[in-house]
């Protein structure tokens, strides 16, 4: 998940001695690059979520306005799922009126498989249409909540979260990690960027209307 700030190679385990410490590869050659323990780089990540925890006082004003958001986005959903499904409807009696109409031999066989390929394609994609927009609506609304519970616990749920969990929370919220000598850098990921300026700053009511 590491780079060398330097090269730009990968960071690599070296363990010594019972203690895993982590080195630049130095594939493009060596440039001294230093060791540095896993348990430091962890720390330091800590720190990462430490500076996006958003105080409660603010947290209230920022839930109010992920559910407006989520609210919005419902809205959106429940409306174009409505389109497909009633297009869906007419269309289940068409094949019905299709299937009466090739039996009465109002229209040849030929013409039947055509029109019931049209048909039968066009509802597939309707399915597949309201499976997706469903499915986006459960992430979108479980990313909320997720979001809201890491920004105001994101440094306790980091720092008592398993190796497995914490690399999702890092690839969740940070981006472009990279080692200069013992310092590990990193850039975040939106909304946290705006978090971790926020906190820098001690103004929360920076960023909190573009993000």
């Amino acid at each position: 998940m590491i780079h060398c700030a330097d090269c730009g190679c990968l960071v690599g385990k070296d363990p010594k001695k019972g203690i895993n410490y982590c080195i630049c590869s130095q594939y493009k050659g060596k440039h001294g690059a230093l060791r540095v323990t896993e348990e430091e780089l962890i720390k330091q990540v800590a720190e990462a979520f430490k500076n996006i925890k958003v105080p409660d006082d603010v947290l209230e004003d920022q839930r109010k306005r992920v559910m407006e958001m989520y609210q919005a986005e419902q809205e959106i959903y429940e409306s174009s799922v409505e389109q497909f499904q009633k297009e869906y409807e007419k269309n289940k009696a068409k094949l019905k009126k299709l299937w009466h109409d090739n039996a009465d031999g109002s229209i040849t066989d030929n013409m039947y498989d055509e029109i019931f390929s049209e048909i039968t394609e066009r509802q597939e994609f309707l399915e597949d249409k309201m499976k997706n927009y469903k499915e986006a609506d459960e992430e979108f609304k479980m990313s909320c909540l997720f979001l809201l519970r890491l920004a105001n616990r994101a440094y306790e749920i980091f720092i008592s979260s398993k190796p497995e969990r914490q690399a999702r929370l890092i690839t969740f919220a940070l981006s472009n990690l990279r080692l200069k000598g013992k310092k590990l850098l990193w850039n975040y990921k939106k909304p946290f960027d705006a978090m971790a300026l926020c906190n820098k700053n001690n103004n929360w009511l920076l960023g909190l209307d573009s993000n």
